[in-house]
């Protein structure tokens, strides 16, 4: 058996912790116990596995997400950049007419 606890407020919800063979003591808000395995993640090149559940079918299933990389922060810098230069130069040139 396994006590799955998740975060609170969604039905689909990443899931905090697993106990295995869990005490009775154990059991805590936003957790279930439940003798399901834990799925295997598969194998997706440049993708993170999260484990999820579904809480009110007590289903565990695995969303996943791409890392941010240096060369995507460099992108996203680049681009709040010409944003605020554009906004800089908007209340520059309004400031003079």
């Amino acid at each position: 058996m396994l006590l799955i606890t998740y975060k609170p407020g969604q039905n689909a919800t990443e899931v905090n912790s697993i106990t295995d063979n869990p005490g009775p003591e154990e059991t805590v808000p936003n957790s279930y116990v439940t003798d399901q395995a834990i799925p295997i993640p598969n194998d997706i090149p440049g993708m993170i596995p999260i484990l999820y559940t579904k809480v009110d079918t007590k289903t565990l299933y695995y969303n996943y997400i791409k890392p941010e990389t240096i060369d995507s922060l460099i992108s996203q810098l680049q681009e709040q950049q010409a944003v605020i230069k554009a906004a800089m130069d908007d209340l520059i040139i309004g400031g003079v007419l």
